[in-house]
């Protein structure tokens, strides 16, 4: 096992997740475009799984070219390093934020991606690159496209760390948690069940490009924050309208259909949503400064 990370800003990037690693496995902290053997240290290994991005969707408006960078052109150089390397197995962490407002309906894959943002724009062109060097260079290729992640070892400093993460922090430093409409949902997934969904899709034998949903819990933003106060045991909620900038750009309530993944790696036993939020937060008590 490789695991190879630019420690880039602004990414969440932090080595002491991967201190309890020292030793057991080769860490590389440098972007791929810097590591000038990519192509033979690809030919050494049988899977891959494509984590890198930058998840802030407002940012991205404001810095277009780093999200650019990021969600983009990294995607394509470690295409263009598999080329000579036919019938790679590749897994690519995309995101459900491609498909954009859904007005009516449960999202499918099938289901026009519309994207609202940089971000989407910039997810959905990588995942279209994957799709042209599968077909071309017989690379297998499989996309996830996932819901807002939170949990364990997720960036707990910033503006760049969640709704969960942000609500969570709030309610520990018992500050007012903002919610923009009171009809709003999202979907969310805790860390753990992205890891356990892709070890079992690692498990399998696929070919070409295929795409799957990840639904997670599609949850009222006002439950959310509920459950954090409950679970913390202080915080408040205020309830205000949505700005412009983020109504511009927000992907609304439609809920997404993952019977396809169940298909093929079998029923998804996701962690109790409590259970979840609970680790969430002891992680940000024991780290928070």
């Amino acid at each position: 096992v490789t695991i190879i990370d630019g420690l880039l800003e602004k990414t969440g990037a932090n080595k002491r997740n991967l201190a309890n690693l020292n030793g057991k496995i080769k860490i590389i902290f440098k972007r791929i475009e810097d590591i000038p053997s990519l192509t033979e240290l690809i030919r050494e290994y049988d899977l891959i799984i494509d984590c890198m991005a930058w998840t802030s969707h407002r940012s991205a408006i404001d810095k277009p070219f780093y999200d650019l960078e990021l969600n983009c052109k990294s995607h394509l150089y470690l295409l263009e390093n598999l080329k000579g390397n036919q019938n790679k197995n590749i897994i690519f962490l995309s995101s459900r934020s491609i498909y954009g407002a859904v007005e009516e309906g449960v999202i499918v894959e099938k289901t026009q991606p519309n994207p609202l943002d940089i971000q989407g724009i910039h997810k959905l062109t990588a995942e279209n690159y994957f799709k042209i060097y599968s077909r071309i260079h017989g690379i297998n290729v499989i996309v996830l496209r996932i819901p807002n992640c939170f949990g364990k070892n997720q960036p707990i400093n910033g503006d760049d760390i969640g709704l969960v993460g942000m609500f969570i922090r709030n309610a520990l430093l018992d500050n007012i948690i903002e919610i923009y409409g009171s009809e709003r949902k999202r979907s969310l997934i805790f860390v753990d069940d992205i890891v356990d969904i892709v070890w079992l899709i690692a498990q399998k034998e696929w070919s070409g490009f295929e795409s799957y949903n990840i639904s997670g819990y599609n949850i009222p933003i006002s439950e959310l924050a509920e459950k954090i106060i409950k679970i913390v045991g202080k915080g408040k909620i205020t309830f205000k309208q949505i700005p412009v900038n983020i109504k511009n750009i927000d992907v609304g309530n439609a809920a997404v259909d993952e019977s396809k993944i169940t298909e093929f790696i079998g029923k998804i036993n996701m962690k109790n949503i409590d259970a979840a939020l609970t680790e969430t937060i002891n992680f940000f008590k024991e780290n928070m400064i």
